[in-house]
This record gives structure tokens, sequence and C-alpha cells, in this order.
């Protein structure tokens, strides 16, 4: 929840390794540290490669059984966002 409430302000390459743990580590916090590194590859300024990042992870997230529907709910909504039904 540290790493969400400084999603907005701090530097992403402060943040991602954060992140990068709990989506690997599994279990229940991984969907949504895997939308939080989502979330720092579409902050302003993003390139295309990073937009590209986010849109492979918000994909993994709805297909996802250990995300909530919450999580995937709003997966698929940024996927529609780029154009991508998922």
């Amino acid at each position: 929840m540290s790493l969400n409430a400084r999603t907005a302000t701090a530097d992403p390459k402060t943040l991602r390794p954060g992140y990068e743990a709990l989506a690997q580590g599994g279990g229940a916090w991984a969907p949504l540290a895997q939308e939080g590194l989502a979330a720092l590859d579409l902050r302003p300024g993003a390139t295309a490669d990073q937009q590209k990042e986010a849109r492979r992870i918000l994909t993994q997230i709805v297909g996802s059984e250990n995300a909530t529907e919450g999580v995937r709910a709003r997966a698929q909504a940024l996927l529609e966002t780029f154009g991508d039904a998922g």
C-alpha cells in the first residue's frame, strides 16, 4: 500500500523494484503489484515500449485466476481505453 501511495509523486525507478518483488512473489498481492507496474508504465511521458509492456501486464491480469474481480475489471477497462478488448 505504501508503494501505491507514492506512485503519483515518486520516481518510478525507486518504486519499480518493490512492485517487481511483490509481482514475482506470487500470492494475493501479485496482481495488485502487476497493476502498479502497469501504472508506472502509463505515466505521462511513457515511451511506446513502456505502453506496450503495460498492455502486456494488463492482459495478463485480465486472464489471471489470482486477481480479484475488481483488479481484473480495472485492467479490462484500461485495455479498452487502448482499443484492446482483451
